[in-house]
């Protein structure tokens, strides 16, 4: 995540907000529910800030706004 915020054009960027987006599948669902709950509460928090901050900071790379997609499945606040 420290990499994608140094260089938020690669596009591990992409690949890595893909990746903390929940699928709509529901065996790839329940793959990602138990994988991404085994983080932390520490972990999950730094996940959700690093959202908003590509939300936030670097929404206009974002005309879909996966982060905010990313954020309102799975990582806002109460939704985990």
């Amino acid at each position: 995540m420290v990499a994608a915020i140094d260089h938020p054009s690669s596009p591990v960027v992409d690949v890595l907000v893909d990746l903390l987006t929940r699928p709509r599948e529901p065996r790839e669902e329940q793959v990602f529910v138990e994988t991404m709950s085994a983080f932390t509460d520490s972990q999950r928090a730094a996940i959700r800030s690093f959202l908003e901050y590509l939300r936030d900071e670097e929404g206009k790379d974002w005309p879909d706004d996966a982060p905010g997609t990313a954020l309102r499945k799975f990582w806002a606040a109460g939704s985990d």
